[in-house]
């Protein structure tokens, strides 16, 4: 599923979030149109925050798993 998403011309990172543990996998693409798989970045903890700079926002952690009892 992932695959489909970064064959779209727009999409510029996409983000998988775990459900039972307090985790992200975000993949960017880079500058020359491609994905790599090396430059994934992998956040873990409440303390994190998820920077999306194509939307211009930021997500700490604490509030996406705001509800989720882990």
């Amino acid at each position: 599923m992932v695959l489909f998403y970064a064959t779209i011309d727009c999409v510029q990172e996409i983000v998988l979030v775990e459900s039972e543990r307090v985790a992200a996998i975000v993949y960017r693409r880079s500058m020359g149109d491609g994905w790599e798989d090396n430059t994934a970045e992998t956040l873990v903890g409440l303390d994190a925050v998820l920077q999306l700079p194509s939307l211009g926002i930021e997500l700490p952690f604490r509030g996406i798993y705001r509800y989720v009892d882990l």
